[in-house]
């Protein structure tokens, strides 16, 4: 009787497609993992641009006189943050369209994230030289 030899363990091979198998997984996860980070960050960004815009708006809003434009001045004393402030007139003299714009440019001075939010204004000021 021919009897094969048990085998007790794992060939060079094995352990080679085994470790490029496990290393190639790894990679992937690196890779995956540091995209969720990059996405994430950006989120956080873009949301703080949607609160800067709309505290800036509200503070145009609650003031009561009509808006002036703004062409990007720091948001507090992180240069990284500018905002902007855009009016255009409309067909009615009372109502003013304006738009506020929100950047964060990051170290490389790519901008990160842009928010703009519009509202149309109310000015009572200007009904009363018609």
């Amino acid at each position: 009787m021919n009897r094969v030899p048990a085998r007790t363990g794992l060939s060079l091979l094995e352990v080679v497609i085994s470790l490029s198998l496990l290393g190639a997984a790894t990679a992937a996860l690196v890779q995956l993992l540091e995209s969720a980070r990059v996405a994430s960050v950006q989120a956080v960004r873009e949301t703080e641009a949607v609160v800067y815009c709309e505290s800036i708006l509200g503070e145009i809003v609650s003031s009561g006189v009509a808006p002036v434009e703004i062409a990007e001045e720091m948001i507090g004393e992180d240069p990284a943050w500018v905002y902007s402030v855009e009016i255009a007139e409309t067909d009615w003299p009372t109502l003013t369209e304006t738009t506020v714009r929100v950047m964060h440019r990051n170290l490389n001075d790519n901008i990160d994230a842009d928010v703009s939010l519009t509202r149309w204004i109310y000015i009572p000021a200007a009904e009363e030289g018609l």
